[in-house]
């Protein structure tokens, strides 16, 4: 199995007959692919919530008036088209639509864009306008193009000066565990449970809670979730955990993308899984 790290060179791998399956392939491609009949494609809605973190623990965003300002100055909707060329869904939680009994859908007033809305709360704020913040991305891929875009709006409904600092991977994973940044656009994929997002990104003992964000009323919400076994009340815990997060908005929730799969005409049986095991997808496949 070749460790191919451009998407765009696994694609060409694959219609090349050098592979036949690839993990995931780039938005862009997947319209035009779809009308390829040497080409099979899977999609569906994945387990990843794409978001952009914030540091709570630097200004301006230990200011909630300032983050709520944010999530309402910029359109998830065009993020979705112009980023994933359609592939995924706008966020208004942090909790994707594959796990549909918890899944926040309905658009949220503090996630909707609302350029008066925005710059009203902003006036709340004990930040003005003017702030300069750098918003780390990496690659060139479309985790950057998301930060751009973000940036550009956000600047033009607020009046702000919010940049754009490119980096590497590892270098921003290092700088989001140690709190050396303000803003970045970030995500988390888990498998299953609702915990695995909201205690992990926002329980004050969660081990990717980057941004130093505390409550301890979504605290026990989440512990509660955890502990208890009724699928039902478990879903009504995590949904006023997430409503008390929303209400804060120490992330800003931005979209859910769709996970996608690309086979040859030769394969057959593959299942795709939207967490990306393997191990499970590959075990009833056959390759004529």
């Amino acid at each position: 199995m070749p460790l191919i790290t451009e998407e765009s060179s696994g694609v060409t791998a694959l219609l090349g007959g050098q592979i036949d399956v690839t993990s995931t392939a780039p938005f862009s491609d997947i319209p035009q692919l779809s009308q390829n009949k040497a080409v099979k494609v899977l999609k569906q809605p994945g387990l990843n919530a794409r978001f952009f973190s914030l540091n709570l623990r630097k200004a301006p965003f230990d200011d909630v008036h300032f983050r709520r300002a944010l999530s309402m100055a910029f359109q998830r909707d065009a993020l979705v088209k112009a980023v994933l060329f359609g592939e995924g869904v706008a966020s208004h939680g942090f909790l994707p639509p594959s796990l549909e009994a918890y899944h926040q859908a309905k658009p949220l007033e503090v996630t909707t864009y609302n350029p008066e809305r925005a710059r009203a709360e902003l006036a709340k704020s004990k930040y003005g306008k003017d702030q300069k913040i750098p918003v780390i991305t990496w690659g060139s891929g479309w985790w950057k193009r998301t930060a751009e875009i973000f940036v550009a709006q956000v600047n033009q409904t607020l009046g702000t000066q919010f940049t754009v600092e490119v980096t590497d991977p590892n270098a921003a994973y290092a700088r989001q565990k140690s709190g050396d940044f303000h803003a970045s656009i970030w995500g988390w994929i888990g498998l299953v449970d609702p915990d695995e997002y909201l205690y992990d990104i926002f329980h004050s003992k969660g081990w990717r809670n980057f941004g130093g964000y505390s409550n301890a009323g979504v605290d026990k919400l989440i512990e509660a979730g955890a502990q208890e076994l009724d699928n039902a009340k478990r879903a009504e815990f995590y949904r006023k955990a997430e409503a008390l997060i929303m209400e804060e908005m120490p992330a800003i929730p931005c979209f859910c993308s769709n996970i996608h799969n690309l086979l040859s005409a030769k394969a057959d049986g593959f299942v795709q899984k939207p967490y990306s095991n393997f191990g499970d997808q590959f075990s009833s496949m056959t390759v004529a």
